[in-house]
């Protein structure tokens, strides 16, 4: 339908449309307008001429570099709107993959400045862009990045530390697909201290004040990344395996104390009628520990899984 617009009109929408996002204040409404703004920006940056912006030059020039300025909190006092750019800009990273790579030091300014700002919002979203950056562009442009991961960990607690569980849960998902496409991005951190790993295991195993959605993705974490990187945690991370195995057997053990609860769970793991989703902890457990040792071999995994075994049973 773009396509056939006329290119007057083309750019008249493509101005409005950014006129309505950089002036609209209610959050919900200017977040909306941002997604319609990127999916016009896929348009616009697509092979095909018939979509583009003007004769002959595909793209958006102007786009990126105000919703740049927009995004950083240093230039805009606006905390809601710093959030809802910096989440657009987000979104404008697979379409404007080269105009982002040239615009690396600009963007380096206002995830700094993001990142050691006291708004949690603005936090979250600087998270979310930099797990962007790292699952589209080259590993030469978003290398600089790995010396981040510390303070991703920290924004992950903090948010957790504030019950902002939306948010926990939107960072982890990010985390989980960064483990499935760029898995070395971890590497250097959990060689030195073992995060995220140690963090995730947390909210894994936390049973009170933190959603099963939460625990599920932090432990699925856990999973992919012993999925993607077998040989290196065996090498240089060799207690990344059996803390992922202490997760998975923690979920599969959990019941909650007293007589009554544990009848109940006994009653529900004994039902052949199909009760067993009604334990959806347990069965992520008993499925990631089939898939940790997988992953990383029973050769390897034997003693630490022997003992994990004596300790849960005493």
């Amino acid at each position: 339908m773009f396509a056939r617009v006329t290119v007057a009109n083309k750019q008249a929408i493509a101005s409005e449309l950014l006129a309505r996002f950089k002036a609209e204040e209610e959050p919900k409404l200017q977040k909306k307008i941002g997604e319609v703004v990127a999916k016009l920006a896929e348009c616009v940056s697509d092979d095909d001429e018939k979509g583009w912006l003007a004769p002959g030059q595909k793209g958006w020039p102007t786009l990126l570099p105000e919703m740049l300025q927009m995004a950083d909190c240093s230039q805009n006092p606006n905390p809601n709107s710093c959030e809802s750019a910096l989440r657009l800009v987000k979104d404008l990273i697979q379409p404007m993959r080269e105009a982002v790579v040239n615009a690396q030091q600009v963007l380096g300014g206002l995830i700094q400045n993001g990142l050691s700002g006291e708004n949690l919002k603005i936090k979250c979203a600087s998270l979310l862009l930099i797990c962007e950056m790292v699952g589209v562009l080259d590993k030469k442009d978003w290398a600089p990045l790995i010396a981040t991961g510390p303070v991703l960990n920290s924004v992950l607690l903090q948010l957790a530390q504030a019950n902002q569980q939306d948010d926990v849960q939107e960072c982890l998902q990010a985390f989980v697909e960064v483990a499935s496409i760029e898995p070395d991005f971890f590497k250097k951190q959990l060689s030195e201290s073992l995060e995220p790993a140690k963090i995730l295991s947390t909210l894994v195993k936390t049973r009170e004040g933190v959603e099963e959605g939460i625990r599920n993705l932090a432990l699925e974490w856990l999973v992919t990344y012993s999925e993607k990187k077998p040989k290196w945690i065996a090498k240089s991370a060799p207690n990344f395996a059996p803390l992922a195995l202490e997760c998975c057997m923690d979920l599969m053990l959990e019941v909650e104390q007293g007589d009554e609860a544990l009848n109940e769970w006994a009653t529900r793991m004994d039902d052949e009628e199909g009760e067993e989703d009604s334990d959806e902890l347990f069965h992520s457990g008993e499925e990631a520990i089939d898939r940790v040792v997988e992953a990383v071999g029973m050769e390897t995994l034997s003693s630490a899984l022997f003992q994990l075994v004596g300790n849960f049973t005493r």
